[in-house]
């Protein structure tokens, strides 16, 4: 799953991590990243102030099989990582009524400071896995 932003061309990706047994790490189930597309597209390390207030992630159950969890900037959205009817691990929600596989988060930035942007709309591109139709929706925080 990634995330970009409006106010530039840099993404936060967001890696599942998998034991020698092919089941979620306890300590550390998904790690993320910034991809500095500003530049060279290198990746590196999201620094704390992001992980710690904008992009980091609250873990509510953190188990071998799954783990449920919420972005720490937006609590009102629980999402889950769990195997897929592939057998791969991804990322899942609820979007009006249908359990959706995330695939990207776009947010809309509309000035606003480094501490407190202005986030007028999210956008949440995910699968329906029943029906496998692309969706998109529109969050106003």
């Amino acid at each position: 799953m990634k995330i970009g932003r409006s106010i530039d061309k840099n993404e936060i990706h967001y890696f599942i991590q998998l034991d020698k047994d092919g089941l979620l790490l306890k300590n550390n189930p998904i790690e993320l990243y910034w991809i500095n597309n500003e530049d060279k597209g290198q990746v590196e390390s999201i620094n704390w102030i992001k992980k710690k207030f904008g992009y980091g992630l609250k873990y509510l159950k953190n188990e071998k099989q799954e783990a449920v969890f919420h972005f720490v900037s937006y609590p009102k959205r629980q999402l889950m990582v769990k195997k897929s009817l592939s057998g791969d691990y991804k990322i899942f929600t609820a979007s009006n009524g249908l359990t959706v596989e995330i695939s990207s988060i776009f947010i809309h930035i509309d000035g606003g400071t480094f501490w407190l942007p202005n986030v007028t709309k999210v956008e949440l591109h995910a699968m329906d896995i029943n029906s496998k139709k692309s969706i998109i929706e529109i969050i106003y925080p």
